[in-house]
């Protein structure tokens, strides 16, 4: 996975992930993936899900075999006055913040434990952090 160190709220970002079933089923009961950044308290400030992808798509295959999948997802954090009915995740402050990725529900809730450390009990996994910086002008 992989993401810019920076964001700038209200601006679209791109997450680029890679995923594979190096397994012996199918995820049958599908799932899409989702970001999700925590504050160092560990509450949630924004979560994503793309639901381009369905993981029952997925074939199993043994690790070195396993077709992957690479997705390339689109999000925006939005600015603190931006009204939260539109299409933008909650208002957002600058910060740093925790990355965090999971498989679950479209909304976001996690499911499905990932072969990944540094897990929250949520199954939900952290990969790094991000910088997010105030609007840049258009």
């Amino acid at each position: 996975m992989s993401w810019p160190a920076r964001i700038a709220l209200g601006q679209r970002f791109e997450v680029q992930t890679t995923w594979a079933n190096a397994g012996v089923a199918p995820c049958y009961e599908g799932g899409f993936w989702s970001l999700t950044f925590k504050d160092d308290k560990g509450g949630i400030v924004a979560s994503f899900t793309d639901e381009s992808f369905d993981f029952s798509a997925l074939k199993p295959a043994p690790p070195e075999q396993a077709p992957t999948q690479t997705l390339n997802s689109r999000f925006t954090l939005a600015l603190p006055h931006v009204d939260p009915r539109g299409t933008f995740a909650p208002a957002t402050r600058s910060g740093t913040y925790q990355v965090f990725v999971s498989v679950g529900q479209r909304d976001g809730t996690p499911r499905f434990q990932l072969p990944l450390p540094d897990g929250d009990q949520h199954r939900r996994y952290r990969l790094g952090q991000v910088v997010v910086t105030g609007a840049s002008p258009n």
